[in-house]
């Protein structure tokens, strides 16, 4: 038996960065895989907008609400990796490759980066959310003890970016992408059926050739046609 998929999302397959450029766009060669992060440290946060109710002295029901947008949306995790790679990314520093010294310089980085994290597949799909445009800053999640694992502490602020919808520019946050678990694309056009011309008939019968033709890359494997109406008599 077949399970239909409910659009499930089940834990943190991969998180990848890229670099999010000053005109607005990613920079689509610097896609570069994190990796390490800690169990249960990706959480993405909702920040509410505020909604105040103006009412009159004399009267017993506002008038008209006014509504203040909240603090960005926030996407943080915990990374094991203290490699020069992410001292770069999240730090402000200057390496010395020669003797593998990273100064870290006293005026912290706010990291402008694309974020893009792939879930992990549900019934033979999963999600891409990405998050173009963020603002991150970094810290320590844990002390240096004899015991504990030091980890990077990321907070991504979600700005908002321009997006070209149909033509048209609108201001958006992320988008979310359902994916095979492969990560090829869902096609979801259907294909262009076409019942073929008009035609009659004086029999009680009549041959009629119709064509379905699939979207690339999809394939259709079985047609069923069915009378939808007819003339009475």
């Amino acid at each position: 038996m077949a399970v239909q998929n409910k659009e499930l999302v089940n834990g943190v397959e991969s998180i990848e960065f890229a670099t999010f450029l000053s005109d607005g766009t990613i920079d689509a060669s610097s896609w570069v895989k994190g990796n390490n992060f800690a169990s249960g440290s990706v959480v993405y946060t909702t920040n509410a907008d505020t909604i105040t109710s103006i009412i009159p002295e004399d009267k017993f029901t506002s008038i008209f609400t006014i509504a203040t947008p909240g603090d960005p949306d926030t996407f943080n995790f915990n990374c094991f990796e203290l490699s020069m790679d992410n001292y770069q990314r999240f730090f402000n520093v200057d390496i010395d490759a020669a003797t593998s010294i990273v100064t870290v310089l006293a005026q912290k980085k706010c990291a402008n980066l694309a974020i893009r994290l792939t879930t992990q597949p549900v019934h033979r799909v999963k999600k891409i959310y990405l998050y173009s445009n963020t603002e991150c800053t970094v810290g320590y999640a844990e002390n240096f003890t004899k015991e504990a694992l030091v980890q990077l502490a990321v907070s991504a602020s979600v700005m908002s970016y321009t997006a070209l919808i149909d033509g048209v520019e609108k201001d958006a946050i992320y988008t979310v992408q359902t994916v095979n678990a492969d990560g090829s694309v869902i096609n979801a056009d259907p294909p262009v059926v076409n019942a073929g011309a008009n035609s009659t008939s004086t029999t009680s019968t009549k041959a009629l050739t119709g064509t379905a033709t699939p979207v690339s890359p999809k394939t259709i494997v079985s047609q069923l046609w069915s009378t939808v109406s007819k003339p009475v008599g």
